[in-house]
């Protein structure tokens, strides 16, 4: 945005702040990420925004959205607009089977359509789902540890 129209939260990070994670598709965790995602997706822990088309046409109809700068229209449409994408870059996957042990890969049908968005909430999802799962293991452990009882070595 134009610095005249940004506001104290949409100042960039400061690069000591910023934490990047740098996750690959391997072998090893390709069918994982994937399962991640699919279960996200099909249990609805994951909402989606509406269509842009859809949002545009609700805005137009409001005097707000009538009196919007085209640059303010676009700001507030940007989310919806790349939900679409989202929208577009699903669509256009498959699963394939890789015939080892239940594994599948996803391709993309058309590789004019480039599946990055996918790529990014995929892997922020497995990201979550890691994170989850971690505390899981250590409230289990916990509970395991409570039901131990250690006495102490008689002295002889």
């Amino acid at each position: 945005m134009p610095p005249e129209l940004k506001t104290e939260q949409e100042e960039p990070v400061p690069a000591y702040k910023a934490i990047l994670y740098d996750i690959k598709a391997g072998a090893s965790n390709e069918d994982e990420i994937h399962s991640a995602f699919l279960t996200a997706i099909n249990t609805g822990s994951v909402a989606f925004l509406a269509h842009e088309r859809v949002v545009k046409d609700k805005l137009l109809k409001t005097k707000k959205g009538q009196k919007m700068t085209p640059y303010d229209r676009r700001v507030f449409l940007m989310p919806y607009e790349m939900t679409s994408r989202l929208m577009d870059e699903l669509n256009n996957l498959r699963l394939k089977p890789t015939g080892v042990e239940n594994k599948f890969k996803v391709e993309r049908i058309s590789r004019s359509i480039e599946k990055d968005r996918f790529s990014a909430l995929e892997y922020s999802l497995y990201r979550i789902k890691y994170y989850e799962d971690k505390e899981i293991f250590k409230k289990r452990k916990k509970k395991i540890n409570q039901y131990v009882f250690f006495s102490p070595k008689s002295r002889g």
